[in-house]
């Protein structure tokens, strides 16, 4: 397999992936408990639900925050593949702070 088609293959992940996102998205919205345990130890719980690839980093990414924003209409808007190169607009009157590598 050349790496065009390794490529090809990790990009399809979130496709092949979707049904146990929604079960896992829709858990953690109603159960409490779940979603602890998944904010907690996600690795756990996507080994169990069969999630990889670039499904399980966009998981693995959301804080307890994010699954608080979650609702069952919004799900498939935060595994859109637009969501995932989002880049918010910035307007010229938005302070912008700045680091070193210091502050990091």
């Amino acid at each position: 397999m050349g790496n065009e088609d390794k490529n090809l293959e990790n990009t399809g992940s979130l496709d092949a992936n979707t049904e146990s996102i929604q079960k896992i998205m829709e858990k953690a919205i109603t159960d409490e408990s779940f979603k602890k345990r998944l904010v907690e130890s996600p690795d756990m719980v996507l080994d169990e639900y069969g999630v990889s690839g670039i499904a399980r980093i966009m998981i693995r990414s959301l804080s307890e925050e994010d699954y608080d924003k979650l609702t069952p209409e919004n799900i498939a808007e935060y595994f859109a593949a637009e969501s995932a190169v989002y880049t918010p607009d910035i307007d010229d009157s938005m302070p912008i702070e700045y680091y070193d590598e210091d502050d990091l």
